[in-house]
């Protein structure tokens, strides 16, 4: 299980990572729409899904853990051309890391 969560979790900073006008940046917003708001989307699922697999897979510092992965990657993409972070973006991030953890709280995983 952690195996899964690392590769899962070195995929998401690939993509969060890539240039946005890499093809398959591009065409991952289209598939959600290609608004603000979708994106955000985007990160409150990706974030979610994260936190789940981690939760799963090492219990202790998982949403701290998360929430530092989703500032990373957002301060990293100030530096990477056609990319931008803005705190929608981290506020979508920690989003994700909250309703994965009220979930995992009320199914008591």
């Amino acid at each position: 299980m952690l195996g899964g969560a690392l590769i899962l979790t070195l995929v998401a900073v690939l993509f969060t990572t890539l240039p946005g006008n890499y093809e398959i940046v591009l065409a991952s917003s289209r598939v959600l729409g290609g608004t603000e708001f979708t994106d955000a989307i985007g990160h409150v699922a990706l974030f979610a899904v994260l936190t789940l697999v981690w939760y799963r897979a090492a219990r202790m510092f998982v949403v701290v853990g998360v929430v530092i992965l989703g500032l990373t990657t957002e301060l990293a993409q100030q530096l990477i051309p056609e990319r931008g972070s803005n705190i929608a973006d981290f506020a979508a991030n920690g989003l994700g890391v909250s309703l994965a953890w009220a979930l995992v709280r009320l199914r008591r995983w």
